[in-house]
């Protein structure tokens, strides 16, 4: 299962535009992506999020250590639902598709994937040394612009005198990239119990 998700993520990084292709080809149906894709990722980044205390602290502590994981999970898994919530409100309103949330968070866990990746790197290297391997979270805004018409069927018509897959890219990268960082203040507001 970890391979072929391994596989997918190198895919989606390497070359996003056969790789949208051949997950279209796919026709999935349900939830089972959510089981095999997204979930799995969560958790790694989850895990990784843990173990990262150990690596990039001086002396390892279990209260930072939880702490570090919830915020994660909590960020990545909100994130995810609400990118997905609203690329799906985004799509009905702006460009009149028919409501369809499966499609939607299939595109936002297949598009997040890269995200995923660089948060289980950056988790266990010391970020302070790394924090330039952020700049690689704009690699989502390709992944989504391939994906916006082989996928999702957004096509080049001007919707305000702007393209419609521009649009669509800007919209819901911006989606996938912010929302799971909005997630975290918010949970660094809201429970200050979990401030590292």
């Amino acid at each position: 299962m970890y391979k072929e998700l391994i596989r997918l993520v190198i895919a989606m990084t390497v070359n996003p535009g056969k790789t949208w292709q051949s997950l279209l080809a796919k026709n999935e149906r349900g939830d089972e992506y959510l089981i095999r894709v997204v979930y799995p990722l969560i958790g790694l980044t989850t895990l990784a999020a843990f173990a990262g205390v150990f690596f990039t602290e001086k002396s390892f502590s279990w209260e930072l250590a939880l702490k570090s994981a919830i915020r994660m999970l909590v960020a990545l898994f909100g994130g995810f639902h609400l990118s997905a919530f609203l690329t799906n409100e985004l799509c009905k309103r702006a460009f009149d598709r028919p409501d369809d949330i499966q499609l939607c968070r299939r595109f936002t866990g297949y598009a997040s994937m890269v995200m995923y990746a660089l948060n289980i790197a950056l988790s266990v290297l010391p970020e302070s040394d790394f924090f330039y391997l952020r700049f690689f979270l704009l690699y989502i805004i390709y992944i989504v612009w391939e994906g916006a018409q082989s996928y999702m069927d957004i096509h080049d018509e001007l919707i305000s005198g702007m393209s419609a897959r521009v649009l669509f890219t800007l919209a819901v990268s911006t989606l996938i990239i912010l929302v799971p960082t909005v997630v975290k203040g918010a949970l660094f507001l809201l429970m200050p119990g979990l401030r590292i």
